[in-house]
């Protein structure tokens, strides 16, 4: 058909019809046609079929090779473009497997890869990755309380304070830690080192007192540092209160206390409370002589003196620390105690005199009060209560 392209060719057709009897005829009508020979028309050609194979990662990290790869029939491809959210990029240097995003560029990724065949089609293959952050973050918690000679456990939470995935792969391994004084002593840190990441602390100054964690992973980078300031509170002594009923008192009288209370201030426990009652033997000033101890948690006790002079109640209040401590790093000048005196004079009433006469008198006998004015200023309320018996 090629060979005779672009001639003619005439048919003729004539009719004959046979007989049974072997005779036959033809008829008096002939057909005739003529052919044209026109060239069969070329193919179209078959369009180049686009068929991206690129491996990009779901996940990767900011300073670590993404191994992203190209596995596209390259052999009908003149270009080849990839773009970063919209940045172009090399793409040779992005699909050999060392392409890095750097620090400051990760998060959601999308990665659009475009292709151009040699008959000028095109196709796009998009794709998304999430790029982590592979700095550390240093983080720690304290608990206990905040005070003069008590432990404060230090525990590492750097855990919870960054991405599993990136922990899993690069891990943490390096702690550094710091305590400074802000506005205490810094020599008054005591330490157990149980771990590197954990620490058990007291400090036996008050003061204001900061902590900083700095860590680093296995990728050789290094956290902000972690800082946490925190005041560390006095140890208070415990509360003691005494109101004697009287301070000049005579003799067979018994003395006592309208108001007595003794206890921490801060949360502590009151590990003792001693009651002791001293006696100036020689009026000299100087209490020489013990006369009876009480336990004071039972309430401020009464006395009878018999004696006159001069007595001293000495009251001592002991705490116990109440809270966790580092028992290797307690003294015994470390224990809190408070010690309240309360001085009475024991006077001898003026004496009596009289006349015995022949008629007989009945003396009365009557109660005095004093009854003293709202008005008064302290000075003299104090006078008329601690000088009765002159009075």
């Amino acid at each position: 058909a090629k060979a005779l392209a672009g001639g003619q060719k005439s048919f003729t057709a004539v009719a004959r019809c046979y007989y049974y009897d072997g005779e036959s005829d033809e008829g008096s009508n002939h057909g005739s046609t003529t052919i044209s020979i026109v060239p069969i028309p070329a193919p179209e050609p078959v369009p180049v079929i686009i068929n991206a194979q690129c491996v990009i990662p779901n996940v990767g990290f900011d300073i670590v090779k993404f191994p992203a790869h190209d596995n596209t029939d390259m052999s009908q491809i003149i270009e080849r473009k990839v773009y970063i959210n919209g940045i172009q990029v090399d793409d040779s240097q992005f699909f050999s497997g060392n392409y890095i995003f750097g620090i400051g560029h990760d998060g959601l990724k999308r990665i659009d890869v475009y292709y151009t065949s040699t008959d000028g089609s095109e196709s796009i293959y998009t794709g998304w990755s999430y790029i982590y952050d592979t700095k550390p973050n240093a983080q720690f918690r304290i608990s206990g309380t905040y005070k003069q000679n008590r432990m404060l456990t230090v525990n590492d939470i750097s855990d919870i304070g960054n991405v599993q995935i990136v922990l899993d792969n690069y891990p943490i391994t390096d702690y550094e830690w710091s305590f400074r004084s802000l506005n205490g002593d810094q020599s008054s840190l005591r330490m157990r080192e149980i771990s590197d990441i954990k620490k058990e602390i007291m400090y036996k100054t008050s003061g204001s007192y900061e902590i900083q964690l700095v860590t680093k992973n296995s990728l050789g980078r290094v956290s902000d540092p972690y800082l946490f300031d925190f005041e560390i509170c006095p140890d208070y002594q415990p509360a003691v209160e005494i109101d004697l009923n009287n301070t000049v008192i005579a003799r067979n009288e018994t003395i006592g206390a309208w108001n007595y209370n003794a206890a921490s201030t801060d949360n502590d426990i009151v590990e003792s409370n001693t009651i002791e009652l001293w006696y100036d033997s020689n009026n000299d000033g100087t209490y020489d002589q013990k006369l009876q101890t009480w336990d004071g948690s039972n309430g401020f006790p009464q006395y009878t003196p018999t004696k006159l002079g001069r007595y001293k109640f000495i009251n001592k209040v002991t705490e116990s620390f109440g809270e966790p401590t580092i028992q290797e790093f307690i003294t015994p000048d470390d224990t809190v105690s408070k010690t309240v005196e309360r001085e009475i004079l024991v006077d001898n009433l003026i004496p009596m005199t009289g006349l015995y006469v022949q008629i007989p008198i009945v003396r009365p006998e009557i109660d005095t009060y004093f009854m003293l004015d709202t008005n008064l200023n302290s000075d003299k309320t104090n006078y008329i209560i601690n000088n009765r018996i002159e009075l």
